[in-house]
């Protein structure tokens, strides 16, 4: 089910005449961000037109823009990451239909398949992949730095 907020976005990827973006909409939806934003900030990181984006360039980029991403481990109170946390728990992996379940209902995560970037807000995923079955190799919480500290 694509949300409204994806709409919007892809109908900014359209004017642009964007193909294989999702990276940039998933930025744009994480970040709090118009497309627009997004899409200069990944050509800074050296996204190219019409391309995918590395993963390395959206930490980057998402850094750029005031908020951070975890390393990647995703680490809980065990030790382990959450991500295995959860498939052991599950006893299988997480999927996007599934991650609104089993990750925590207030936050911003990046969830990475294996060729494909979404965002999820607060429990509602963010992309056309909405209640699809797209196993989740990688998760990434997204925080804004605090400049005060």
């Amino acid at each position: 089910m694509k949300t409204q907020a994806f709409e919007t976005l892809k109908n900014e990827s359209r004017k642009y005449g964007e193909t294989n973006d999702c990276g940039v909409i998933a930025l744009a939806a994480c970040c709090r961000v118009d497309y627009s934003t997004a899409h200069g900030a990944l050509r800074r990181e050296g996204r190219k037109f019409g391309k995918g984006t590395y993963m390395s360039a959206f930490h980057r980029a998402a850094n750029a823009l005031g908020y951070k991403t975890d390393d990647g481990q995703f680490r809980n109170f065990a030790g382990g990451t959450r991500l295995s946390s959860i498939v052991r728990r599950k006893g299988s992996g997480l999927t996007v239909s599934t991650a609104p379940k089993w990750l925590p209902r207030r936050g911003v995560f990046v969830l990475v398949t294996a060729r494909h970037v979404l965002t999820m807000v607060n429990g509602n995923v963010i992309d056309w992949s909405a209640g699809r079955k797209h196993r989740i190799t990688n998760i990434y919480e997204v925080t804004k730095y605090d400049f005060r500290t």
